[in-house]
């Protein structure tokens, strides 16, 4: 028992440093002892999906679902999970599953609102993101909800008005802080958005999203190399994030570090192979 509990902590406080390699090997371990830890379940699968192998994280966010079928990061996790899939059908599904556990709660409704954006059926997503908003109208998910519709939509001064209202809400918030960074990508600030970057990697140095945008605005700005350098990093952290490795291939032929670009491209295949 005292080896099981020293796994669990060794994993999550792994997890909670975004040293995700390190959870990895703890809490798969620590499953094995204990399959019906919901904390040993939704950590190993945060773990597998933050590096973007979102093929191990479904496997053991159904298993979470199955186990424990009223939890609630459960159902979010797998529907989250099943989106970056590409199964809109089941990420609906648990979505909508969410919502009838925990009907006064915001976020299934902007996860809805998400994957109807996302689909661009913007009315249905307008829908879904205003039942969010009678719920909680100054919640983050829902200003940060608004502004990604607003940005999908070309309002960009109320994508914008949005996303530092999310921000002004929670100053420390690392994902609320890269989508006012993506902002300023989207509108080719990339000064400003590498500033907002730099404040989200100071709350989680290992964000994968938030560094990607980082190398996104230093390559915007032809910084090539530093934006190389950046992207290598994304893919240390996160090896199943596949548009960095495209990203990262097409700025080294940028730079006609050719071999480096092919060794960067078979890499990507090898992921794929094999998660």
């Amino acid at each position: 028992m005292d080896q099981e509990k020293f796994l669990v902590d060794e994993g999550l406080s792994a997890f909670y440093k975004n040293d995700y390699h390190a959870a990895v090997a703890a809490l798969a371990e620590a499953r094995i002892h204990d399959p019906n830890n919901p904390d040993v379940l939704h950590g190993l699968a945060g773990a597998f999906y933050t590096m973007g192998d979102y093929r191990q994280a479904l496997q053991i966010y159904v298993d979470f679902v199955e186990r424990f079928p009223d939890n609630l990061a459960a159902h979010e996790g797998a529907g989250l999970t099943y989106n970056r899939l590409g199964n809109k059908k089941a990420a609906l599904r648990e979505f909508r599953a969410l919502s009838r556990l925990a009907p006064n709660d915001p976020i299934p409704y902007t996860s809805i609102s998400m994957l109807y954006r996302e689909a661009k059926h913007y009315e249905a997503a307008h829908k879904d993101l205003e039942a969010a908003r009678r719920i909680a109208p100054n919640h983050l998910n829902v200003y940060l909800e608004q502004g990604a519709l607003a940005v999908a939509e070309g309002r960009m001064g109320d994508a914008l008005r949005y996303y530092e209202a999310a921000v002004s809400l929670n100053p420390d918030n690392h994902y609320a802080l890269s989508r006012l960074g993506y902002y300023y990508l989207e509108t080719k600030q990339y000064q400003d958005a590498r500033l907002f970057f730099g404040h989200a990697l100071e709350t989680r140095s290992k964000s994968p999203d938030a560094l990607y945008g980082l190398a996104l605005a230093e390559i915007g700005q032809r910084q090539w190399q530093d934006g190389i350098k950046t992207l290598h990093r994304v893919i240390s952290i996160s090896p199943g994030f596949r548009q960095a490795y495209i990203t990262l291939s097409r700025t080294q032929i940028r730079v006609f570090q050719l071999r480096d670009a092919w060794k960067t491209f078979t890499e990507l295949i090898e992921f794929a192979a094999n998660h």
